[in-house]
């Protein structure tokens, strides 16, 4: 790439790149006094529990909460004191801060398919695309497990490409680490990344990856069942649930909106470019080319579940960059500027988005203080269950120290488990607006007889002694 003398280097871009996304999402971890987003206070709840009982609170996968209880603990030492607010703020900083070093993978990505051959004005788009659109800006503070595995499933990208061109035991080792790495931060960006190691021992060695695909198959059972059985059943029944509720019948998120005609578009160019035969590169960057094509198509088909298409929509810019360099590349430079224009709509609409509908906390400043008032309430926090609605659980818990449970949990045994057991409901003080569809609430409301034991502004907590709740509906 030949940089005027203005433009510095290469380097520069990505380090800028980086850095912009780092203070995007500084920005948004701290707009508000709460984490923003339906679950910012599930970080905290669990980074909590490391450092007081040495296990999650809940089963999740557990490397992201076991760095920042680390670092917490660290601080707790060098300062000699324990606090709270140092897990907050942790978990914001950290937040902050790793998902921009995804820079590093994406150059060495960048200077492994294009070298220095891909002008300027083609390749900042590229970078543009994987920093800036709607993922990156979208995924943050309540999504910190999703945003923080995108740097080790880059990584893994370029050790498998790069085993797959040298065969080097020592690509492979890297490439298997990584992969680890992703599966211990986040259960759905490791289901990508599988699948297109998957998808690539097929393109490479066709038949005789049957074998080593069902080891790596199983593995990965025992690996996720390991650490959290639930997401074990999940797996399991992928073949089932995959393709209930459509996208195409029920719609994506808006989110996910924002980047699907640029995926559809950038899926066509390089289709096109296959079946013309247009594309002369090496026969190793062909089959990447192909990799690529196909694990995209797939996590893009309009017939998967609403839920699954959502969640992969948040993941796939990662492949997409490597693609878009790959055609960026090769292509005619008719294609190549309309990628760029796509990328520039693209990135535009998901600061447009992101600025319509900002990242928010769960409860507002009023309400959390209310929430405080029904905790001094309590006589005994750790013998009590509190069954509030989801966006909330988290802050209860997080302040109030109580167990917290779903209505679909509460059985007769809870009543001989807890001292007392409250429904909570939230009257006011939300941000539910600013919020995803998926994540629209309806508050419960209460009818009927019932044993209030608290009731304010912005909350009423009801007293049950029986799994009757009739008197409830969500």
């Amino acid at each position: 790439m030949r940089y005027p003398v203005y433009l510095i280097n290469k380097k520069f871009y990505y380090l800028l790149f980086g850095l912009a996304l780092l203070a995007w999402r500084l920005i948004i971890n701290y707009s508000h006094d709460l984490i923003p987003g339906i679950g910012g206070g599930y970080y905290p709840v669990q980074i909590r529990a490391i450092l007081e009982t040495g296990k999650l609170a809940f089963r999740d996968m557990p490397l992201y909460f076991y760095l920042n209880a680390l670092i917490v603990k660290m601080i707790w030492l060098i300062s000699g004191a324990e606090n709270d607010q140092v897990i907050l703020h942790v978990t914001r900083i950290l937040d902050s801060m790793i998902p921009p070093l995804m820079v590093i993978p994406f150059y060495k990505l960048s200077s492994r398919f294009t070298g220095d051959d891909l002008k300027w004005y083609f390749e900042i788009p590229a970078l543009a695309y994987a920093t800036l659109s709607i993922a990156p800006l979208f995924m943050v503070a309540e999504a910190s497990k999703n945003s923080s595995a995108y740097p080790l499933m880059a990584f893994f990208l370029f050790y498998m490409f790069e085993f797959f061109r040298e065969r080097s035991s020592t690509k492979a080792f890297f490439a298997v680490l990584f992969l680890i790495l992703t599966g211990l931060t986040h259960f759905g960006v490791f289901t990508v990344s599988l699948t297109i190691l998957l998808i690539s021992l097929s393109v490479f060695y066709r038949v005789r990856a049957i074998p080593i695909i069902v080891i790596i198959v199983v593995a990965s059972l025992g690996f996720v069942y390991l650490f959290d059985p639930g997401r074990l059943d999940s797996m399991l029944w992928v073949p089932v649930t995959l393709f209930r509720n459509a996208m195409f019948r029920y719609g994506p998120e808006t989110y996910s909106l924002i980047t699907y005609p640029a995926t559809l578009i950038i899926l066509s160019c390089a289709l096109i470019i296959l079946l013309r035969r247009k594309m002369k590169p090496e026969r190793y960057d062909r089959k990447v080319f192909v990799i690529l094509l196909i694990s995209i198509g797939f996590f893009s088909l309009p017939v998967l579940g609403r839920e699954y298409f959502n969640r992969f929509s948040m993941i796939l810019f990662i492949p997409m960059f490597i693609l878009i360099l790959q055609l960026l590349s090769i292509s005619a430079r008719g294609i190549k500027w309309v990628i760029v224009i796509t990328i520039f709509l693209t990135v535009a609409s998901s600061f447009i988005y992101m600025i319509i509908k900002p990242k928010t906390p769960a409860l507002s400043q009023d309400a959390y203080a209310d929430l405080k008032k029904f905790g001094n309430m309590l006589e005994k926090p750790s013998s009590t269950l509190v069954i509030p609605r989801h966006g909330i659980e988290w802050w209860t818990t997080w302040e109030l120290r109580t167990k917290i449970g779903g209505t679909g949990s509460l059985d007769q045994e809870s009543f001989r488990k807890y001292d007392q057991v409250l429904v909570l409901v939230h009257k006011k003080g939300s941000y539910h607006k600013n919020m995803p569809v998926h994540f629209a609430i309806k508050e419960p409301k209460i009818s009927g007889d019932h044993k209030v034991f608290y009731e304010s502004d912005h909350f009423l907590a009801v007293e049950i002694d029986s799994t009757d709740l009739s008197f409830y509906s969500e």
